[in-house]
């Protein structure tokens, strides 16, 4: 199997998704770690409700993560690529 190609924009996508990560476990709380239960309970709490899905869903729609997820979405449907992130070779493409 051949590696990644090479697409200009794909790699700009792969650099931002990757920035965005970056800042996002970057903000990860200190502190005690939540439980599994916890956790459970948060899940259930978020997806409760209709009002709550929309909320989450306008969430995502503004934040930086959705907003790289859609311009993915829209460069794939555009042409076929689905950028990859950087390799371990430190290389950007598409397959």
């Amino acid at each position: 199997m051949n590696g990644p190609k090479r697409c200009p924009e794909c790699e700009q996508i792969a650099t931002e998704a990757q920035a965005a990560f970056l800042k996002l476990i970057g903000t990860r709380p200190k502190g005690d770690v939540p439980t599994r239960q916890d956790f459970n309970k948060y899940l259930t709490e978020l997806f409760s409700s209709e009002a709550e899905l929309a909320r989450l869903q306008e969430q995502w729609q503004q934040s930086e993560s959705g907003r790289i997820y859609h311009k993915w979405m829209e460069h794939r449907i555009a042409t076929g690529h689905m950028p990859v992130l950087r390799s371990a070779t430190g290389e950007y493409g598409y397959w």
